[in-house]
């Protein structure tokens, strides 16, 4: 693993187990997934090969993978509050048009 980085990630689709909640898709700017052949292990930030099933991510914890905690700057938590507060301005915006679109009906 290289250096920690703060970043969002996305969950990952479908699945039925508890696994997939650990690991998630890194996401740029404009919400796009930047690479679907890869995860991040919620945990430890590890980068897990992905190909659409769980083994990898199941290897990932029966190997005893070290889940350490690590911190992040005040930058990095500055950036994921601008994420946040983005994020619900988006979700703002979108109910305002679900009960814009009520009134005309």
């Amino acid at each position: 693993m290289s250096g920690f980085n703060c970043f969002e990630i996305v969950p990952l689709p479908g699945g039925r187990g508890d696994i997939r909640k650990h690991f998630g898709f890194q996401i740029d700017s404009n919400d796009t997934v930047l690479n679907k052949k890869q995860v991040y292990c919620r945990e430890c930030k590890s980068i897990i090969a992905y190909s659409g099933n769980a083994t990898n991510l199941k290897s990932h914890f029966s190997n005893g993978a070290a889940h350490q905690k690590t911190s992040c700057s005040s930058s990095d938590i500055q950036n994921y509050l601008g994420f946040v507060v983005k994020s619900l301005l988006k979700v703002r915006w979108h109910l305002s048009l679900n009960i814009q679109s009520q009134l005309v009906s």
